[in-house]
């Protein structure tokens, strides 16, 4: 059985790109495979999730700083970052707040202006 390209790099937190990129390096999707749903056999899937659990176990190991060392110059953890196609962006709520008043001026009729009347002979 085989999976998708994009589908193992969500499993690894990984850009689907990146992935992608790797996998042609490595040989194990043709060099002319563009798309991120293109499918990965059973095999390099297995390669893949090894070298990354392996990855994963090394930075996960203990350093030989002692606990209380540690505290000290640990830093707060960051906020996971999102990534966003290009040409996104966030709308504010004063943004959102006009476009639905500037929504319900259009939807709303004109007003309906009379000529004044014209005068008689």
């Amino acid at each position: 059985m085989s999976i998708r390209i994009h589908e193992l790099a969500k499993r690894h937190n990984m850009d689907s790109k990146d992935l992608l990129a790797l996998l042609k390096e490595r040989g194990y999707v043709s060099p002319d495979t563009k798309s991120v749903s293109s499918t990965v056999s059973k095999i390099y899937e297995e390669e893949i999730d090894k070298e990354f659990a392996q990855k994963a176990a090394t930075a996960e190991q203990p350093g030989a700083a002692t606990a209380e060392s540690t505290a000290e110059t640990a830093a707060p953890a960051a906020a996971p970052q999102v990534r966003l196609p290009a040409g996104v962006f966030v709308k504010s709520k004063e943004d959102v707040a006009r476009e639905r008043e500037d929504a319900v001026k259009a939807k709303a009729p004109a007003p309906v202006v009379m000529p004044p009347p014209a005068p008689r002979p």
